[in-house]
């Protein structure tokens, strides 16, 4: 069974905490499966994904 703090991630581009069931969209880049709160973030991600990788292993260790 999963708990809640499991659910919950840190949006890579605006830093928002959110629980990962709610998030705006889900991407599948490289080997990982990113989570983004709001349309803004989705595009500024794809304009440059390797810049948002590097800062999601950061804070999400």
């Amino acid at each position: 069974m999963k708990t809640k703090k499991n659910n919950i991630l840190r949006d890579p581009v605006c830093m928002r905490r959110m629980n990962k069931n709610k998030a705006y969209a889900k991407i599948k880049f490289e080997n990982g499966i990113y989570y983004l709160c709001c349309p803004r973030c989705q595009a500024e991600f794809m304009q440059d994904p390797k810049k948002y990788v590097e800062r999601y292993k950061e804070i999400n260790v």
